[in-house]
């Protein structure tokens, strides 16, 4: 709070001395403009008067700062309501990950919602920023130590307001990229041309000349070759820019980013704690260079300067001739320009993640256990529901989860899968304790038909928990496998019998499996591998009471045919489907 009436202080202080700049030297300037003839020392005032205005947009600029930095410290802690493009946030993602390593795949990414958990879970300020958040989100570490200082990290950002408030205003400077194209342009080829850059260089230097002439030799003929060379311009400029404009919108906003390096860099104070700033001190160095060649095409995209010098730059070919010199600057220095940008993002993700936690009830850092297959959760709750029921489990085995329709068993899957993947990647958990293995967690709950490549339901569940059985039993690090339905897109026999086996041959190839079913019979086909949990309801003519609570053992009632019964499905139908269950019951106790 005395750091927000600080800000304020500074804001008001600062709007004050602009206000009593600006208007001094208006005073002064137009006292000094209609006294001019009679005094000459009224010349000084002018000057004087130029000098305070500056001083009071200087003023009014900083005023300005602090006010953005004081809107940016109160929203800390809140979730961010702003429009997203995943094709765009993942972009960094497709071009960082490698076939070496093991990432997050499609299906489980779709299986635990992971779109929603992001859009909570991002308040970054900028476009690296949000694009290595969800790479972070997609490369689990398994590394300890390396987990371990993401975690002094955050906590640093937690705790250091002044400098935390100072690098997000850095980065909200930075903003978007509005069409996210600077990591495709960093890693693809460039548009250079020699004989055109010589052919530009001649136009501009003709261009010269012919002012040079009219303005020393003869202004009447000069003026036409004026004219006549700044169409020649205007159409070579028209014609290179349509086929260099996406790059050159690339180099505005990797200026941009260069900009907020050199600003972050320069925070010594923190640079001990923060070893992604010493990245970008070490990398800067290497493109002032190019941050100086850059500017020149920076500007011809800021508001306000095209008024005045849109006509310099067609007829000298300013932006097109430094697009060329630039590309050269950025093919030599291209290796540290995207360092730049990762640790650029990685700073902004690591903040978020530190206002992520301002605004949770309860969290804790995970607890990590090697060779080991176990997970022990506490209190442990989904990231996206508002008020959730907590529940507790020790995984020292692979589980069965039964219960009835809408109890809890998928939502509690996704709860697992979400924790588990948070401890890996933000070192950050929504429970009491979280302990466990490090584990490749691999899914197969949202599985859906393919209408347009012509799969069928159960073709897309035996895809996806093929993949799983691939991944299993090969690497040091075991699967968090977790199931929903196993095989419910084909026959009760084939997939009980189906499912028994699959379930089997997992638990005997490092995997630690948390599978829900409806299918009792399995519970018994896999006893000697798998403990028993179910989640329970009431369901009355009144309504329905769920607890979703996890319970160890079997789940002792099916809600089904009371979930069409409270829906008010006729009498008849109801009486005659619970007649043809214990038809069959009768005849399973009777062995027919």
């Amino acid at each position: 709070m005395v750091n927000g009436t600080n800000k304020g202080t500074k804001e008001n202080v600062f709007r004050l001395l602009s206000m009593i700049s600006i208007i001094l030297g208006i005073v002064i300037g137009y006292t000094s403009i209609i006294n001019i003839g009679i005094n000459k020392l009224y010349a000084i005032g002018i000057i004087l008067s130029v000098v305070l205005i500056c001083l009071g947009i200087y003023f009014c600029l900083k005023m300005k700062s602090y006010k953005r930095i004081r809107e940016l410290s109160n929203n800390w802690g809140n979730e961010v309501n702003k429009k997203r493009k995943f094709e765009h946030i993942r972009k960094l993602h497709d071009v960082l990950k490698s076939k070496e390593e093991f990432y997050v795949d499609e299906q489980t990414w779709l299986d635990l919602d992971m779109d929603k958990v992001f859009l909570k879970l991002d308040r970054t300020l900028s476009t690296p920023g949000e694009q290595y958040l969800y790479h972070m989100l997609r490369k689990p570490c398994f590394s300890q130590d390396k987990l371990k200082r993401t975690g002094e990290k955050i906590e640093y950002f937690t705790t250091n307001k002044d400098t935390r408030d100072k690098i997000r205003f850095f980065l909200d400077k930075l903003g978007r990229d509005r069409k996210a194209t600077l990591v495709e342009f960093l890693n693809g080829e460039f548009q250079y041309s020699k004989v055109l850059k010589v052919v530009l260089n001649l136009l501009a230097l003709l261009a010269l000349i012919a002012v040079i002439y009219a303005v020393e030799k003869n202004p009447s003929i000069g003026v036409l070759e004026v004219f006549g060379i700044y169409f020649i311009n205007l159409s070579i400029h028209s014609r290179v820019k349509r086929r260099i404009g996406a790059d050159t919108s690339c180099i505005k906003y990797m200026y941009r980013v260069l900009a907020a390096a050199k600003n972050i860099s320069s925070l010594n104070n923190c640079s001990k704690n923060i070893e992604e700033i010493n990245v970008l001190k070490e990398e800067m160095g290497k493109c002032n260079k190019l941050i100086k060649s850059s500017a020149s095409i920076a500007m011809a995209g800021t508001e306000g300067v095209d008024v005045f010098l849109d006509y310099i730059n067609i007829f000298f070919l300013m932006e097109i001739r430094s697009y060329f010199s630039v590309v050269k600057e950025v093919e030599k220095q291209r290796e540290s320009i995207k360092r730049i940008y990762e640790n650029i993002g990685k700073i902004d993700a690591l903040i978020s993640v530190a206002s992520y936690r301002e605004g949770l009830k309860e969290y804790t850092e995970p607890v990590f256990v090697n060779n080991d297959n176990k997970l022990l959760l506490k209190e442990v709750s989904h990231p996206l529901i508002e008020n959730p029921v907590c529940n507790s489990l020790n995984m020292d085995n692979n589980i069965i989860i039964t219960g009835s329709n809408m109890s809890g068993k998928s939502t509690f899957l996704r709860t697992v899968g979400i924790n588990a993947l948070f401890a890996q990647t933000i070192y950050t958990c929504i429970c009491k304790e979280y302990r466990g293995s490090f584990f490749r967690v691999i899914t197969s709950i949202s599985v859906n038909d393919n209408i347009t490549e012509g799969k069928s339901y159960y073709l897309g569940e035996a895809e996806a928990l093929q993949r799983i059985i691939n991944s299993s039993g090969f690497d040091k690090y075991p699967i968090l496998t977790l199931i929903d339905e196993i095989f419910r897109g084909t026959n009760p026999v084939e997939r009980v019998n189906a499912a028994a086996e699959i379930l089997d041959y997992l638990a005997k190839n490092n995997c630690l499996v948390m599978v829900a079913t409806h299918d009792l019979e399995i519970t018994n086909m896999v006893k000697e591998t798998y403990y028993n949990y179910y989640f329970t309801e009431n369901v009355t003519k009144e309504g329905l009471n769920f607890e979703y609570k996890i319970r160890e053992g079997i789940s002792p009632t099916r809600n089904a045919i009371k979930i069409l019964e409270y829906l008010g499905y006729p009498d008849e139908i109801i009486n005659n489907i619970n007649k043809r269950i214990e038809h069959k019951e009768d005849n399973i106790n009777l062995g027919l």
